[in-house]
């Protein structure tokens, strides 16, 4: 079993990502829109084997965008966290040790270059008994970590599982 996380799939990142993609610093390889069938496809996937959700939502920018949301109003194991930073792992692990829900978590969302790569690192950080999959298919911008003088690098390890949305068992 595992737990899936959609970080800032939100109106207002979504509705600013939008203006973004032609901006070099966005280069991705799949424009914004593709990553929300991509999306509704993982929840779908994690409602049908009984996966825990959590909807991780940066406070002040809105709620997860309704053709996401919808999909899971009537599923009881699904959590929406608000946090205040882009890292979003304290919340995260803190619901996820709550509910007694599988650490082996799927990642997917919004801001691959940063608020999707400081919550997958703050989750490393925090626990070492942890697994993340990130479903780079459904990670806009791409994925990647930052070094510590903030340069971008693009993350190829086996520490961290890429998948295809479409192989997620």
């Amino acid at each position: 079993m595992k737990t899936l996380v959609i970080v800032d799939m939100q109106n207002d990142f979504f509705d600013e990502a939008i203006t973004l993609i032609d901006n070099p610093m966005y280069n991705c390889n799949h424009n914004v829109e593709y990553i929300i069938p991509v999306i509704q496809g993982l929840v779908a996937h994690a409602i049908k084997l009984h996966w825990p959700i959590i909807f991780v939502e940066y406070t002040g920018f809105g709620k997860t965008m309704e053709e996401i949301y919808e999909l899971t109003e009537s599923y009881r194991k699904q959590q929406t966290i608000p946090k205040n930073e882009p890292n979003g792992a304290p919340a995260i692990l803190n619901t996820v040790q709550n509910k007694n829900w599988p650490l082996n978590i799927i990642v997917c969302g919004l801001y691959g270059n940063v608020c999707v790569s400081e919550t997958v690192a703050g989750l490393l950080y925090l626990t070492n008994e942890i697994t993340i999959s990130i479903i780079t298919d459904a990670v806009w911008p791409d994925y990647c970590s930052r070094t510590k003088n903030g340069e971008e690098i693009l993350i190829i390890s086996d520490k961290i599982l890429r998948e295809s949305s479409c192989a997620v068992k």
